[in-house]
């Protein structure tokens, strides 16, 4: 809704994906049409392959309904989280919340939590990992020129102690019943 152009990555990890790149759009078809006109004089492998737009068309086209498998689970996720001491991210009542992934805000340690879940058959994840701040933490040893993680401290601890959860609109019901009963018995 804003702008000439939007670009959307398509990354395996995004909510439409096309196992990597991304899609550029036009709202109004004088732009379309220039993007197309582009579109034909790049080379060839800037392209995606017809696999992945047709990956990533078909997500599009079905995008309501994946939007609302993520929130039914997220819900779920949400319900089963409540039985412990740990937490999520939340927005507020005026906003719709986007089921990207599901985060955990963790009272105890993201090493154990990930053993736990993976030991359960879920993959957990740091959340931070690969960030600015994660490469701070790990190159912090004694380097002055490297920033100092504790100079941003809610964003530290956030780091410290947030972990996600996969929310797949393609997981099989098994698979987010075992999330379920993962997150219900953390650590």
């Amino acid at each position: 809704s804003l702008g000439q152009v939007a670009v959307a990555s398509l990354e395996p990890e995004h909510i439409v994906t096309a196992g990597g790149g991304a899609l550029i759009t036009a709202p109004r078809k004088r732009d379309g049409q220039r993007l197309n006109r582009w579109a034909k004089e790049v080379r060839k492998e800037v392209v995606l392959p017809d696999f992945n737009s047709a990956l990533a068309t078909t997500q599009l086209k079905e995008l309501g309904s994946y939007l609302e498998r993520r929130r039914e689970l997220g819900e779920a996720f949400l319900r089963a989280l409540l039985h412990g001491r740990h937490r999520t991210l939340t927005r507020d009542e005026e906003h719709d919340h986007v089921w990207y992934s599901f985060p955990v805000l963790l009272e105890g340690g993201v090493k154990e939590t990930i053993s736990y879940a993976r030991k359960n058959g879920v993959e957990a994840t740091r959340a931070f990992e690969g960030t600015v701040l994660d490469r701070a933490v790990s190159e912090a040893d004694g380097d002055a020129g490297v920033m100092d993680p504790r100079s941003t401290p809610n964003a530290y601890a956030l780091f410290l102690r947030c972990v996600l959860f996969p929310l797949y609109p393609s997981l099989r019901k098994s698979d987010a019943d075992t999330i379920t009963r993962v997150l219900r018995t953390l650590p």
